[in-house]
């Protein structure tokens, strides 16, 4: 199959061809929007290239090549359906020049040489915040809230995506050949002490042309008192999907634990490095999007980034925090408001910039307007109302639009 042919289907995907991506606790999946789905095998149990030819992988390249939907791709599938731009469409244009690797597939789904292009990574639940729609499984920070809350104790744990730092090295060392961009996730990357060994290992085997991906609540960019800058500087290219969800209170109250002032300067500081490349990676949930207009507003003003350097991630569980469980006044209301902004953007920026943010907005309305799941709005207001008082938050203060 060439990269031409792919578009005929609504279903192939180049990523179980050339990617891995590797959790916090070793679960490995095809990618990191299927994390949900059974884990393909665990690093802890299985090495990464006998995961490669496991069982469920070598199955979901002969059903993507039967033109067969996979539930590992449901994801993708909806985000085309709001007429987005999934996971599947991006990495089939990056990786356009690596289809011939599909010719090299066997009858049984199986791949003679383990061809890792590109590596999604997350070192482990190491996390200094706690976002209201996250757990204990991302995040270390939310432990102490999650005993309060009544969780077995024996469920917050410390997890790591392999049983040691030497097996992820070794493993690293191992497909160094062939690699060309890691993508690093958490928890928190920065704050894993694994991630600076991995940044030399790259710099002293000569691989600074290893694109580096990073999704980072850029709290910080001294972790352990190192500036991690001083290493990026060396690589070509880096690029940081900054997760903010709003601006100033608004996003320290959903990122606990976060200080939008801090990470405001830390974004601006970046912008003064011409291979380091920074966006806004925005989780839409029900905190956030009555009010994502004046954010965007907020981020353009400040100068925190482009209309085109925005990627709205449209959360769907835990479906309390879903955008779907707006009322429908509620939704009507913020359709219009965005209706009216997309009509401003136009006028106002320049065109690619504009087309690219409205069809994010677009997405939006149409991934809202999906479901009525307005009967979550009970859970919502219990969940909030308990870990309010647990923080000395007041989420009624804080987003007095959502007080209906």
């Amino acid at each position: 199959m060439s990269y031409s042919k792919y578009k005929k289907t609504k279903t192939f995907c180049i990523l179980p061809w050339v990617h891995l991506e590797i959790q916090q606790e070793g679960n490995t999946y095809p990618c990191c929007r299927s994390q949900f789905n059974k884990p393909l095998g665990n690093t802890h149990n299985n090495s990464p290239e006998e995961i490669w030819n496991s069982s469920k992988l070598k199955q979901l390249r002969l059903d993507m090549l039967n033109d067969k939907r996979s539930n590992y791709c449901t994801d993708c599938y909806k985000i085309e359906e709001c007429g987005g731009t999934s996971l599947r469409i991006r990495h089939n244009l990056i990786h356009q020049h690596d289809f011939d690797l599909v010719e090299k597939t066997h009858q049984d789904g199986s791949l003679d040489d383990f061809t890792l292009k590109f590596l999604g990574l997350r070192f482990s639940n190491i996390c200094n915040i706690k976002c209201q729609y996250c757990d204990q499984n991302y995040s270390t920070s939310w432990f102490a809230d999650q005993r309060t809350l009544g969780i077995n104790p024996e469920h917050l744990n410390l997890t790591e995506s392999f049983n040691s730092k030497s097996d992820l090295l070794d493993f690293i060392n191992r497909v160094l050949p062939t690699l060309d961009s890691i993508y690093m996730a958490g928890g928190e990357p920065l704050l894993d002490k694994t991630h600076l060994v991995l940044l030399d290992l790259l710099i002293e085997r000569g691989r600074t042309d290893i694109q580096l991906i990073y999704n980072s609540n850029l709290t910080t960019l001294t972790p352990f008192n190192q500036n991690v800058v001083d290493r990026w500087k060396k690589f070509d290219k880096v690029i940081i999907d900054v997760s903010i969800d709003s601006h100033e209170e608004r996003n320290d109250y959903i990122r606990t634990g976060s200080n939008w002032k801090k990470i405001e300067s830390n974004f601006l500081e970046l912008k003064q490095y011409k291979n380091i490349i920074t966006r806004v990676f925005c989780t839409v949930t029900i905190f956030n999007v009555l009010t994502i207009v004046e954010s965007i507003k907020y981020w353009l003003d400040k100068g925190v980034t482009e209309e085109n350097k925005i990627i709205f991630n449209l959360l769907e569980a835990p479906l309390i925090h879903n955008i779907q469980s707006l009322d429908s006044k509620k939704k009507t209301q913020l359709t219009k408001t965005i209706q009216d902004y997309s009509k401003y953007i136009f006028q106002n920026s320049d065109l690619v910039g504009a087309m690219y943010l409205t069809n994010q907005l677009k997405n939006l309305i149409n991934f809202m307007n999906l479901k009525d799941t307005s009967h979550e709005r009970e859970g919502f207001i219990s969940k909030c109302d308990k870990l309010d008082k647990i923080r000395g938050l007041n989420w009624r203060k804080t987003f007095p639009e959502l007080d209906y």
